[in-house]
């Protein structure tokens, strides 16, 4: 069985700040991936699933600092944009903090237009069409096999 090892810290080139995520497997040479930022200078990251999807915190353009979701597939996504719909308008997840073994959830803290302060927030990940269908699946089977039991 291979196990690895996953570490996250921070390199100093010049002035200038780089966060990364090294991955270290069976082998001796350890794999530094840099993560990349959101079209700034800086990104954090602060939790890593078993399958390497890596979050944490990212300014972007405008300088403000967003909850980020990094997968070696699909680089760096700002959470703000992919999960917009369900965001209110003047909401903001600024920070992810840790994401679940399985990747399914990311908890981090936000703004929360609606009260007008700093929030915790827990992030599904899975759409909700997705887990109506998961359930309704659920729900079949647990009829069918009632149905063989009569």
């Amino acid at each position: 069985m291979k196990r690895a090892t996953q570490m996250m810290g921070r390199a100093f080139v010049g002035a200038l700040v780089l966060w990364w995520m090294a991955t270290a497997g069976w082998s001796q040479q350890p794999l530094l991936t840099w993560l990349g930022t959101l079209d700034s200078c800086c990104s954090e990251a602060y939790g890593v699933s078993v399958d390497g999807h890596v979050v944490g915190r990212a300014g972007n353009a405008a300088g403000f600092a967003r909850a980020f979701r990094w997968t070696a597939a699909g680089g760096m996504e700002d959470l703000n944009t992919t999960y917009t719909s369900l965001l209110t308008n003047g909401s903001a997840l600024w920070v992810a903090r840790a994401i679940s073994p399985d990747g399914r959830y990311i908890v981090g803290t936000g703004y929360n237009a609606a009260t007008g302060r700093g929030e915790a927030f827990l992030l599904d990940t899975i759409p909700e069409p997705t887990s109506l269908l998961a359930l309704g699946a659920g729900l079949v089977g647990l009829l069918l096999r009632r149905r063989s039991k009569q």
